[in-house]
């Protein structure tokens, strides 16, 4: 697979093989695995969105025909052969993290929290296919109508997969303090932002 998201048909078993190519521990993989629902989407979320921001700070190409062909491990041994600074695999990724991290901290300093992480409500409404029939949001699996209750789940789903706070939907001061930036995590707290 080349890309974080799949159709159906795929096993639980792809999802943790791509999940461990795009740097992925073995917590993080399992929590993913670990749900009612088969896959936790949004736990894969975050590992997806890792691993882009991972591209982004390396200036490689996302598109699935380029990006299928790295893994954390290539990303870490081509950074450390280009500038000569070494970075294993755990390093690369918290700096990529850190990256997204730092993303949401500039949303959250203009006032961005949960309130603005909404599904739109449309995404609740049947919608009509060409043939007449009727679909509606599901699981991945297809087996499930997803409600708003669910879609609000998600969102703690992820959130925890972030290490954020779930009911203000921003990065805590332990989750900034972990990723190294001491500094964002003060200026945050002293504006009464954490």
């Amino acid at each position: 697979g080349s890309n974080p998201s799949y159709g159906p048909e795929a096993t639980p078993e792809r999802f943790a093989k791509h999940a461990d190519r795009m740097g992925a521990n073995k917590e993080a993989i399992d929590k993913i695995l670990d749900t009612p629902l088969g896959i936790s989407i949004p736990r894969m979320t975050k590992i997806g969105e890792d691993w882009f921001s991972l591209f982004n700070c390396l200036g490689i190409c996302q598109f699935p025909v380029v990006n299928r062909f790295y893994s954390v491990g290539l990303c870490s041994e081509l950074y450390s052969a280009a500038t000569g600074i070494e970075l294993d695999t755990s390093s690369i990724m918290t700096a990529a993290e850190r990256a997204w991290n730092m993303s949401k901290v500039l949303n959250v300093r203009d006032g961005s929290s949960r309130k603005d992480d909404k599904y739109p409500e449309r995404w609740l409404e049947p919608f009509k296919m060409s043939d007449g029939q009727e679909r509606r949001l599901t699981d991945y699996s297809g087996t499930k109508t997803i409600s708003k209750e669910d879609l609000e789940q998600f969102l703690d789903e992820y959130y925890d997969q972030r290490g954020w706070d779930i009911t203000k939907g921003i990065p805590t001061e332990e989750k900034l303090m972990s990723l190294g930036l001491e500094d964002v995590a003060k200026d945050l707290s002293q504006s009464g932002l954490l």
